[in-house]
C-alpha cells in the first residue's frame, strides 16, 4: 500500500501520521513509532463479519475478490478468518477492477450454492457485483468499510439495498452520542452530508486536534508524537480510542449496518 511505502521516510524525518485511510493489517504489522490510526483493521471487519454470520447461521461462505493489490493482500487472510470462526469458505472468484466480469463471478460462485458472498474490493467492481449478484445469485453480501463509500452507494442507487458492511465508527444519524450530535451541528452549519464519509473525517480531525493539544504551544514532530502517546484513554463524546507507547493503533472497533432504501444505513 502507499501509507506501508511511506513509513521508511516517516522513520527518516521523525515525522507522525495521523489517521491515515487503510485498515491494512501490514502497516500494523510494522509496529512503526511514528504512525497512528483510529480506525480498526480489516481483520478486525472480517472477523466481525464472520462471527455475524456464525451467528446467523450462513456458515456457507463464498468471496468475490478484486483482482489487485488489496484483493490479493486479504484473501489470505479470508481463507484463515472463516474456518477459525468456525464458518467454511466454499470457494472464490476474482473479479476485475473495472467490473467488467462481475457476471461471470456472480455466476461462477452461484454453482457453489452459498449462504453468503463476502466481497472484498471497492469502487467499481462494488457497483458491479451488486448488480450481478441481485440477477444471478441472490444471496446477503457483507463487505469491508472501504467498499461502501458515498459515491458507491450514490452509483448503486435502490441496487444497495441489503448490502451488508463493516463499519469502523458509531452511526452517523443516530444522534445517541454527544460525538455525533456535534457532528451533525457541524454539517449544518457547513452545509455538508451527514455520512460515514464526512463522520470518519470529522472524528480524524477530532483526534488530531487533542493531540496537538496536547502537544502544547509551539508544537513539533517530536513533541506531537509523544503527545499521540501520552493521549490514554480519549473520549470524544461516547466514543473512545486508547493509545500509548505500545498502542499507536486507536481503536477496534466495528459494527455492521445494512443499506436500506434510500441509501440510508440501518444497524
Amino acid at each position: 500500500s502507499q501509507v506501508l511505502g511511506v513509513l521508511p521516510y516517516l522513520a527518516e524525518a521523525k515525522l507522525p501520521l495521523i489517521s491515515v485511510y487503510t485498515g491494512s493489517p501490514a502497516i500494523r504489522a510494522q509496529a512503526s513509532p511514528y504512525l497512528f490510526t483510529t480506525r480498526a483493521s480489516y481483520a478486525d471487519e472480517l472477523v466481525k463479519i464472520v462471527r455475524n454470520l456464525v451467528a446467523v447461521q450462513s456458515l456457507r461462505i463464498a468471496v468475490a475478490y478484486e483482482n489487485n493489490d488489496f484483493g490479493k493482500l486479504l484473501l489470505p487472510l479470508v481463507e484463515k478468518v472463516i474456518p477459525a470462526e468456525g464458518a467454511t469458505l466454499i470457494g472464490a472468484h476474482s473479479l476485475d477492477s473495472t467490473g467488467k466480469d462481475a457476471a461471470d463471478a456472480a455466476k461462477a460462485l452461484a454453482k457453489l450454492n452459498p449462504h453468503v458472498v463476502l466481497m472484498i474490493a471497492a469502487g467499481p467492481p462494488v457497483v458491479a457485483y451488486m448488480r450481478a449478484n441481485k440477477e444471478h445469485l441472490g444471496v446477503p453480501v457483507y463487505t469491508l468499510s472501504l467498499g461502501a463509500g458515498a459515491a458507491v452507494l450514490k452509483a448503486l442507487g435502490d441496487d444497495a439495498r441489503g448490502l451488508a458492511v463493516a463499519r469502523t465508527g458509531p452511526s452517523p444519524t443516530k444522534p445517541t452520542l454527544q460525538l455525533t450530535r456535534d457532528f451533525q451541528a457541524s454539517m449544518k452549519r457547513r452545509g455538508h452530508a451527514v455520512d460515514y464519509d464526512h463522520f470518519t473525517g470529522y472524528m480524524d480531525a477530532r483526534v488530531l486536534i487533542e493531540g496537538l493539544k496536547a502537544a502544547g504551544p509551539g508544537v513539533t514532530r517530536a513533541s506531537l508524537a509523544q503527545a499521540m502517546e501520552g493521549l490514554g484513554r480519549l473520549d470524544l463524546g461516547g466514543f473512545t480510542y486508547q493509545f500509548g507507547p505500545q498502542s499507536r493503533h486507536g481503536s477496534n472497533y466495528v459494527d455492521i449496518a445494512v443499506v436500506s432504501s434510500g441509501g440510508v444505513y440501518r444497524q
